[in-house]
């Protein structure tokens, strides 16, 4: 676990997986400037990462647009002292299929697939929940059946000495 600045995974990953998506999917970046870091395992953030956009890839087999964002936001639970107030989240959405509401509560599941037999181990998402959970973060999905999906990831802010309420008398 490290200090990692999150634009620079996704900047890394982008160009990493980028010739696989083909002339037909769009891909688009809003990564906000000057995001604080978070506490992680770079590898791990990267393969949550992947893990999404082959995933939001996969549901655009005629072709689409792929959009990666990042912000700063509060966290829901910043009233509680011992948590940072601040999430670095990064968004991967997708213009794809969609994803049905009824199963939008098991796709975090292990094993858990859409993909047609042999196309999918139903691992990646349980992966990256669980990856996500051990760093500390939440990951939250938003679709509907011909409306793409937008997978959120959020991560807290690194604390540094300033950060965690230093009591200088």
């Amino acid at each position: 676990m490290q200090a990692v600045q999150i634009n620079d995974i996704a900047r890394e990953i982008l160009r990493l997986v980028h010739p696989l998506f083909g002339e037909d999917i769009l891909v688009k970046t809003d990564l906000a400037p000057g995001l604080p870091a978070i506490q992680a395992d770079a590898s791990q953030v990267e393969q949550v990462l992947v893990n999404l956009i082959v995933n939001a890839v996969d549901a655009m087999p005629g072709g689409g647009e792929l959009k990666i964002s990042t912000a700063l936001n509060d966290a829901p639970e910043a009233q509680t002292s011992d948590i940072n107030p601040q999430l670095v989240t990064i968004s991967v959405a997708d213009t794809g299929t969609g994803i049905p509401q009824d199963l939008l509560s098991t796709i975090f599941e292990p094993f858990f697939t859409t993909k047609p037999e042999g196309q999918g181990t139903g691992l990646g998402l349980s992966s990256a929940y669980g990856i996500v959970r051990q760093h500390k973060g939440d990951i939250k999905v938003q679709s509907a059946p011909g409306a793409g999906a937008t997978f959120l990831v959020s991560f807290p802010v690194q604390q540094t000495t300033s950060s965690r309420g230093n009591s200088a008398a």
